[in-house]
């Protein structure tokens, strides 16, 4: 038994992407539509052509043929190979990229989060997101939240984790902490959601310690915050006994605040302190000079000078409006 098609009277069709139109078209000059258009039509047809055969059905010069492909090559939609011209739809590259996790340049955001919804696992993240923070996130975010999985390599339940994290336990409620925890990990190495959970808790500690030593609301722990207590251990090598060292000198100002501590941190680490010893022998160590806008290492101390000091026991007297001895 034979299959036979029978004489079809309409003509056949080649279908574009909707993605092309949405992302691609809009950026293209005239004649590299024209060119692409083109190629992909042979491509469905299976057809072969020369180079010379090319340009001259399309009425364009060589040179002008060359730069479109050179531009669709740079879009990820043409790729050449051994002399032969490999056309992508935009639903083909789509997958590609998903699946071989494979940044086209230049990199178009929407495109991506277009790409990005197409896996299962993307969009159950953006649900289960969107359930944590009580509402739907609006484009701009979920290219946000999308760039935390692609540009620093966080699982989505990394990803979950951070903003879960951020919005029922700190209570935050500021995507912008979410993506400061996530850069820390990045920074750290951390790859997998078990390596988070086994560091966080100290990290959670670092924090609260500091919060609790100079007093600080949990609103005041913003993600800029986070970043700096971070960066004591991080990039500053620091141990939580040094830390909790440096938080103690701010007894003796009116409102202790992260900055100062930061100054103090940074001038031991300029100073040379390794260990709680060194740290406590900067302290005793005393200034050449009272203050200097200029120099890290002044910037904690505190003078014992009173501003009356310089005053006479005359002058006092008419500064407060007292009559006889004081």
């Amino acid at each position: 038994m034979r299959f036979i098609e029978p004489e079809n009277l309409i003509p056949r069709r080649t279908s574009i992407s909707n993605i092309f139109f949405d992302t691609f078209l809009k950026d293209a000059e005239g004649d590299f539509v024209k060119v692409y258009l083109y190629a992909y039509y042979l491509c469905k047809e299976k057809l072969a052509m020369s180079t010379e055969e090319f340009n001259s059905s399309l009425h364009m010069s060589h040179e002008r043929v060359s730069e479109a492909v050179d531009y669709w090559v740079n879009t990820g939609l043409m790729e050449v190979k051994d002399g032969d011209l490999i056309i992508h739809d935009a639903d083909s590259l789509t997958i590609q990229n998903i699946v071989g996790n494979k940044v086209q340049s230049p990199v178009d955001p929407e495109l991506r989060l277009v790409e990005a919804n197409r896996d299962p696992e993307i969009r159950e993240m953006f649900r289960q997101v969107d359930f944590i923070v009580r509402r739907q996130l609006v484009p701009e975010e979920k290219k946000t939240v999308l760039s935390w999985v692609m540009d620093y390599h966080m699982s989505p339940d990394m990803v979950l984790h951070a903003i879960s994290y951020t919005f029922e336990e700190k209570k935050a409620c500021n995507l912008n902490y979410a993506g400061a925890m996530i850069r820390n990990w990045y920074d750290k190495g951390y790859t997998t959601l078990d390596e988070v959970i086994d560091n966080s808790d100290l990290e959670g500690a670092t924090e609260e310690m500091v919060r609790k030593a100079l007093n600080l609301k949990v609103s005041q722990m913003t993600p800029a915050v986070s970043e700096t207590i971070a960066s004591w251990k991080v990039k500053l090598g620091f141990s939580d006994d040094i830390i909790a060292l440096a938080c103690a000198q701010t007894i003796n100002i009116r409102e202790p605040n992260i900055k100062y501590v930061d100054a103090v941190l940074k001038a031991w680490h300029d100073g040379g302190v390794k260990d709680l010893d060194d740290a406590r022998k900067m302290i005793e160590k005393k200034p050449t000079a009272v203050y200097n806008k200029n120099s890290k290492m002044d910037d904690y101390y505190i003078s014992n000078k009173r501003q009356t000091d310089d005053y006479s026991e005359d002058e006092l007297k008419a500064l407060l409006g007292i009559k006889g001895g004081l």
